[in-house]
């Protein structure tokens, strides 16, 4: 190959690794406030509770990683759900439990940290912000604190 051809093929590797590399996504971080007026239906006894999950996702890999704080519960909380698909004001079904269930009588300690791989279909959930996060709490079973994960469009 003359020095002519190998430039040619040095600039067309350069080119692809390049084009590769802009295709591949870095992960996005977000933050999702988590309240008892977006439940469905809404919870309205919860004045003092707060939530704040702090998520990052990994669109090549599907993963899904979260740091999620809370305050100010009334009763003990229960379980930390990823629930959907549904939009805001629906309800969805499990999707991902951010922590194992507390057994009777006990409570999930803040914060709750975790990762899961997200299937395809879920996913595209998340994409179309189909996706919430849920607590529950035993005077509010099925949720008493909720937020949509809506991921940042890069």
């Amino acid at each position: 190959m003359n020095k002519m051809g190998s430039l040619r093929a040095l600039l067309l590797v350069t080119m692809l690794l390049g084009l590769e590399a802009v295709a591949q996504a870095a992960p996005v971080a977000f933050t999702v406030l988590l309240t008892g007026a977006d439940r469905v239906p809404a919870v309205r006894d919860q004045s003092a509770a707060t939530a704040t999950a702090r998520f990052t996702y990994d669109e090549q890999t599907r993963t899904i990683t979260w740091d999620l704080d809370y305050s100010g519960v009334h009763s003990a909380v229960t379980a930390a759900q990823l629930r959907g698909p549904a939009l805001p004001g629906k309800n969805g079904r499990l999707l991902v439990r951010m922590s194992a269930k507390a057994e009777k009588g006990e409570q999930i300690a803040s914060p709750v940290k975790g990762k899961a791989t997200f299937s395809s279909r879920q996913a595209k959930a998340l994409a179309a912000g189909d996706i919430y996060v849920v607590l529950d709490s035993t005077d509010h079973p099925n949720g008493e604190l909720r937020g949509q994960l809506l991921v940042p469009k890069s």
